[in-house]
């Protein structure tokens, strides 16, 4: 009995972890997809594009990371 509650337990937390992962995928591509090219053209807009740059790797790490915890 005292197995079976181990084993129910790691289930849920395996099922739990992927769903994290997915939400936080869809979180980074919807960033990246969605809130990117407004802020693109924004700031080239206003800036000239210096801020741009570093909101670009900024946003482009957080879609690599989004895309790693898929693997």
């Amino acid at each position: 009995m005292k197995n079976t509650r181990i084993s129910y337990f790691h289930t849920l937390l395996n099922s739990s972890t992927i769903y994290l992962k997915n939400g936080f995928f869809l979180f980074c591509t919807w960033v990246g997809g969605y809130i990117f090219p407004f802020f693109y053209s924004f700031l080239s807009y206003v800036n000239g594009g210096y801020i741009f740059f570093s909101l670009f790797l900024l946003l482009f790490l957080l879609f690599v990371c989004g895309c790693l915890t898929m693997l």
